[in-house]
């Protein structure tokens, strides 16, 4: 019994159809969207721009919070070079939220559920490359690994020469490799590895992101219900309106996620002073 036991986890193991695993994920990934929209956040980018050998020529950083604002996320600007902004700008900063804030609270239930509706059909579009996944990449099974105290599945992810994109987003699939770790539980992504292997166009060639640049993402699970991103990286060779080059790398971190109370809202300085 003990050695049909060791046979048979292998077995299972090899049974498994990567492409399902991915296609699982992408449902997933979708309904956990869905549940990250009650959170707020902090997130800090770190953007460094070198020259041509590799030498660093300047940094440049920022901090973000993002908040809910009347249904629809705002982003305001609280750090730069690593610091809080300075009273003055800070309250810049501030009053262009207040001007959003009135703008918002002054809309009438129809206009504010149809702004609150073309904010996610436009995002909902972005995320529409994430659904040509399973069928733009050929994945193979590596293995697993513990990250975190949790199993996740190791993928290999090769471009289909037979894919048929739906659209120019979902073209840029043929053009990028990688791998991804899956968590065996929740099915979500817990990291993904990505290169470039042929030169990506952006807006009718007015910027290329050329072959050997690199992404890397990571998820973390929090209130243990929603998968929120953890870190980006982006390590860029670029040419912008297909002359000027640019050599850099950027890294952005997540960080202060708390569930926005549904009996909560962010108001306008105006409104506190009534």
């Amino acid at each position: 019994m003990r050695l049909l036991a060791c046979l048979i986890v292998p077995l299972a193991a090899l049974a498994l159809d990567p492409n399902e695993i991915v296609r699982k994920s992408v449902v997933r990934d979708q309904a956990n969207w869905e549940r990250a929209q009650d959170y707020v956040y902090i997130s800090r980018s770190v953007i460094r721009e070198r020259d041509s050998a590799g030498a660093l020529k300047k940094t440049e950083q920022e901090g973000r919070e993002f908040s809910l604002l009347y249904g629809e996320p705002y982003r305001r600007l609280i750090e730069k070079d690593g610091k809080p902004l300075p009273a003055t700008e800070a309250a810049r900063e501030q009053a262009k939220m207040d001007r959003v804030a009135e703008k918002r609270r002054a809309e009438t239930p129809a206009e504010r559920a149809r702004r609150i509706e073309n904010w996610r059909r436009d995002r909902l579009k972005e995320r529409e490359i994430a659904l040509e996944i399973p069928d733009a990449y050929h994945f193979r099974l590596l293995g697993e690994e513990t990250i975190n105290g949790r199993k996740a599945w190791i993928l290999d992810a090769t471009p289909r020469p037979e894919y048929k994109p739906k659209n120019w987003r979902s073209a840029m699939l043929k053009k990028f490799k990688g791998k991804m770790w899956i968590d065996q539980t929740d099915f979500q992504w817990v990291r993904m590895e990505g290169e470039v292997i042929d030169t990506v166009s952006f807006g009718l060639f007015l910027a290329r992101l050329a072959k050997g640049s690199t992404i890397f993402f990571e998820q973390a699970r929090i209130n243990d219900e929603v998968w929120t991103p953890k870190t980006i990286r982006i390590n860029i060779d670029a040419r912008v309106a297909l002359f000027k080059r640019i050599l850099g790398d950027q890294e952005i971190t997540f960080s202060d996620f708390r569930k926005f109370q549904a009996d909560s809202r962010i108001v306008a300085a105006s409104e506190l002073k009534k």
